[in-house]
């Protein structure tokens, strides 16, 4: 499970679906690094300046990693974000403008381009150089879903869905099938968006992401994906999965532990994973005021896992 992106989303509504996906995007690219870059020091110090929020401090250190790392436009894209972030678009804009000059872009740098873009408001730029770099690098899974994005901002669902087709998943890749999952229940494809995310689940029972998915779509109206997963449960009221989502759904809300409770209960000694289920049930014994026995259920998992 990677814990650098666990809590990325604190509001879920309809009409925020772009800033949804935005939040997800900045949280992958805050830890994203080049694979082939020793990290030092310096490049430590701008991001925990970054990510604490002195704006500032970050562009100063981004700045002195630029002057020391002239052939690469990682930094400038850098201080475009941290721009961009502050609303700033103009001087984003700039930077992003000098990023673009390097000739040695990769499909990574084309992301953040056109990530920070999408961030600037600027959609329509977002969706030109974003094409440009898909005929590039139509394999960069980071750029289908950003572009993803893109073509919901400039409201082309029919090219965000036709792209989802393009997405790389690895072989027995619960992450990825997860990941698209969500994408598709998001644009609307709630068949194929579900069916992706139980066969993510059978894949790999303790995968975060699946359960993340849950999360988000619960955030964003949890009455519809109550009545989605229900349906679905009516229709193989044998489907472990289906039981599962039920039990994250109701145990996300104090008024619905007895709920998650009961179902929790129903599949005591079931193979339901060993990771995720204790959680559940951790976060509601917490809900139903059994605090300190909630603690040390969710401290039990993390001492048998790490």
């Amino acid at each position: 499970m990677n814990n650098n992106i666990k809590k990325i989303f604190e509001e879920y509504k309809i009409y925020n679906i772009i800033g949804i996906f935005l939040a997800v995007l900045i949280a992958l690219n805050v830890i994203n690094y080049k694979e082939n870059r020793k990290i030092n020091l310096s490049t430590l110090a701008a991001e925990d300046y970054f990510l604490s929020g002195d704006k500032d401090k970050a562009i100063e250190e981004y700045t002195k990693l630029s002057v020391s790392d002239k052939l690469s436009p990682e930094w400038d894209l850098k201080i475009a974000e941290v721009y961009s972030v502050e609303g700033d678009y103009v001087n984003s804009n700039k930077y992003l403008n000098l990023a673009k000059e390097f000739q040695n872009l990769k499909g990574d740098d084309y992301n953040s381009i056109v990530f920070t873009e999408l961030m600037n408001k600027d959609y329509k730029k977002a969706k030109e150089d974003g094409e440009k770099a898909l005929s590039l690098y139509p394999d960069n899974n980071n750029l289908i879903k950003t572009m993803f994005t893109v073509y919901m901002a400039n409201n082309e669902n029919d090219s965000a869905k036709k792209l989802l087709t393009k997405y790389n998943i690895s072989k027995d890749s619960a992450y990825d099938l997860a990941e698209i999952a969500r994408l598709q229940i998001i644009i609307g494809d709630k068949t194929n968006g579900y069916a992706n995310l139980k066969k993510a689940w059978h894949t790999d029972k303790d995968e975060f992401k699946v359960f993340d998915v849950i999360s988000q779509i619960a955030l964003y109206n949890s009455n519809d994906l109550l009545e989605d997963i229900s349906g679905l449960l009516e229709k193989d009221k044998n489907e472990l999965a289906y039981k599962i989502w039920l039990a994250k759904i109701y145990s996300s809300n104090v008024n619905t532990s007895e709920q998650a409770a009961e179902v929790l209960n129903e599949l005591k000694g079931k193979d339901v994973g060993k990771i995720e289920i204790k959680l559940i049930e951790a976060y509601n014994l917490q809900n139903e005021g059994k605090t300190a026995e909630g603690d040390k259920l969710i401290s039990q998992v993390i001492k048998e896992n790490t």
